[in-house]
């Protein structure tokens, strides 16, 4: 980062990058809260905390006289604007996200992810956390699925329930180990996120014991996540989080418990699981 010769902005450079698709790191640009201005082939400008114009070679301006507001805008731009979304997912990178309840914290399942998400939460390894995902198909290779899950999803409203289902290899214990909570998504941005790159994290975008936004973008900075979806979320309870085990001598093969009684109450779901299918 190096200040431009009229010393009316800060020049940042890209190492080994020398060309961009403007249309990709402009949408980045703008997830992380800018408003976008000007959109040509020439040179895209947004503003914000900071006004930005963004050049086909990946270079770019930021007009401030906030030094330290330039350099996290640097280190956003060289690590995460310029490289897209999949590969800062794949990186062990957080994005907080739109649900139906609570903005909701996401990583990849996987171990640089998963210790990004336990540090910035402040949460216990020994709390486990749950998957989002656009349908249950996208798990059929990480947790057994009952036949008549389909049919108890459909049965209540989308995003209401969390299914604890067994796994079908042990996965990290901060995903539930032998046993994973999968939540199939209703809000249409984490629909989104979970088809184009799979099952994420579904866990509430604040430290643990600390009251959430509503807003994406005030959750994102309350946690310390440079990069979110933007959204505001209606709040209120969560999902019901049922737990479902084998079981050859119930009706169904598998019974149900209720571990968590939130949007959808617990008479409600026992009533459909002792009602005749």
């Amino acid at each position: 980062m190096e200040m431009c010769g009229n010393k009316a902005a800060w020049q940042i450079v890209v190492d080994g990058i020398d060309n961009i698709d403007l249309e990709s790191v402009g949408s980045n640009i703008e997830a992380a809260g800018y408003e976008i201005g000007i959109r040509s082939r020439l040179a895209w400008t947004f503003s914000g905390p900071a006004e930005l114009t963004l050049y086909p070679s990946g270079k770019l301006l930021v007009k401030t006289e906030d030094k330290d507001l330039a350099a996290q805008i640097a280190e956003n731009h060289v690590t995460n604007w310029v490289r897209g979304m999949e590969d800062y997912l794949k990186a062990g990178g957080l994005v907080v996200y739109p649900t139906s309840t609570l903005p909701g914290l996401g990583c990849l399942p996987i171990e640089e992810g998963l210790d990004q998400l336990f540090s910035k939460k402040n949460r216990s390894s020994e709390m486990p956390v749950s998957l989002g995902v656009e349908s249950m198909n996208q798990v059929s290779d990480l947790v057994i699925i009952p036949e008549c899950v389909i049919q108890l999803l459909e049965s209540f409203p989308k995003g209401s329930l969390t299914l604890v289902l067994p796994a079908i290899n042990t996965l990290d214990s901060r995903l539930g180990g032998d046993w994973v909570a999968i939540r199939v998504f209703a809000h249409p941005e984490a629909i989104k996120l979970a088809t184009i790159h799979g099952p994420i994290t579904a866990t509430s975008a604040n430290p643990s014991g600390v009251i959430s936004e509503c807003d994406t973008m005030l959750a994102a900075e309350a946690i310390g996540v440079s990069r979110y979806i933007p959204g505001l979320c209606p709040g209120g309870k969560g999902s019901t989080y049922i737990q479902l085990k084998e079981n050859p001598h119930s009706e169904r093969g598998w019974s149900l418990s209720v571990m968590r009684e939130g949007v959808i109450p617990h008479a409600d779901v026992r009533e459909w699981w002792t009602t005749p299918a």
